[in-house]
């Protein structure tokens, strides 16, 4: 289980070889005990989920937050605000609204952001997400996809954590 504190920071976008979605200029920075790890948004593909997820950064919702499900090669998925080691402001807690799936064509490939839900509902995602670890193409179309990481995650795996 590792803490963390995310932040969000105005940055330059980084080029990559393949076209990908616009990433938003603002990024967010997870700080964690394998190191920080910058996250770009996609707000062109998940207009609502980028919107969500930067609000609850700057509220501090992230703050205290821990992976805990990490699955080499899979996935490190973020615990829910509601698990975090310090209990969640009124604010905090207000700025809980499920957020809608948006769904694209985007492939669920290592270092891609992922928003999990509860079971069947594809309305329920929250403030847990995923950050995937390697190819996942069984949640292709069915988890929105709503940015990258773009800084930080060498070579991370389980035994990062």
């Amino acid at each position: 289980m590792i803490g963390l504190l995310a932040s969000a920071i105005v940055s330059v976008p980084v080029a990559l070889a393949q076209p990908i979605p616009k990433k938003s200029r603002e990024h967010i920075v997870l700080h964690t005990l394998a190191g920080d790890v910058e996250l770009a948004l996609y707000p062109s593909v998940a207009p609502h989920t980028s919107a969500k997820m930067l609000e609850l950064t700057r509220l501090g919702v992230f703050d205290c937050a821990h992976f805990f499900r990490i699955e080499d090669h899979f996935v490190a998925q973020l615990s829910t605000a509601e698990d975090r080691s310090t209990p969640l402001t009124s604010v905090q807690k207000a700025a809980l609204q499920p957020i809608p799936t948006e769904f694209s064509s985007l492939p669920h490939v290592r270092g891609v952001l992922s928003i999990p839900r509860k079971n069947d509902d594809s309305d329920s995602a929250a403030s847990s997400f995923s950050i995937l670890l390697g190819p996942a193409p069984h949640l292709d179309g069915k988890y929105t996809v709503f940015g990258e990481v773009v800084r930080g995650m060498g070579r991370w795996s389980a035994h990062c954590f």
